[in-house]
């Protein structure tokens, strides 16, 4: 399956399409760029006044944005920033890479990877602080 079929399937922007999708590598990071372009049958509108217009508004130079699908991880924001992030597991586990590139992108935010049955009680390198359940419930408390 095309990583446009997945992205369509899982990520569905109303008006538009997934296309040229293609790997870039930087150093041991691996990237997939992918472009979005409008379909053509659909009608573009303003987004301050959200009237209809005739033609898109499109930028001559490509912009990027990271993607980071937050499925099931809990973010707590406040003032339009994040505050803190919760990974939450049944069993002592290793660290998801999503909470680690999101402390990385938001170092001001706490970021807890906690579980329901374990029992480890540490904090990373990256300054996540791993614990169980009620060592989080108890600090909000």
């Amino acid at each position: 399956m095309l990583v446009e079929s997945i992205l369509n399937r899982l990520q569905k922007h109303a008006g538009f399409r997934y296309t040229n999708a293609s790997f870039e590598e930087e150093g041991k990071k691996v990237r997939i760029l992918v472009q979005i372009e409008p379909h053509r049958r659909s009608r573009p509108s303003c987004r301050k006044c959200c009237r209809e217009g005739p033609v898109y508004d499109r930028a001559r130079r490509a912009r990027r944005f990271d993607f980071v699908p937050l499925w099931g991880l809990p973010v707590v924001v406040e003032k339009r920033t994040p505050v803190l992030f919760v990974e939450a597991k049944w069993a002592d586990a290793e660290i998801d890479r999503v909470l680690r590139y999101l402390k990385e992108r938001f170092p001001a935010a706490g970021a807890w990877q906690v579980s329901m049955t374990g029992n480890k009680d540490y904090t990373s390198p990256d300054g996540i602080r791993v614990a169980p359940a009620m060592a989080l419930l108890t600090g909000l408390v």
